[in-house]
């Protein structure tokens, strides 16, 4: 699903990046913009350059639609 997606600046206890799709409840204050992409596979491939270890919120990894009208 389309969307802006985010990266948690701050790692989870087990070292692992957060990747979170606006309007996420679990969005962090601190993160930077990836971007707006097609869907959350080429967000996790771009947030790869950012930090080694990332994953995509359990949250928002479902095809759920957040910011964008149909």
């Amino acid at each position: 699903m389309p969307n802006f997606y985010y990266l948690n600046e701050e790692p989870q206890p087990s070292g692992v990046h957060e990747i979170h799709a606006d309007g996420c409840k679990f969005l962090p204050l601190k993160k930077v913009y990836l971007g707006y992409f097609s869907n959350s596979e080429e967000a996790t491939r771009n947030a790869k350059q950012f930090y080694k270890y990332v994953s995509v919120c359990e949250h928002c990894n479902v095809d759920v639609q957040f910011a964008l009208p149909q």
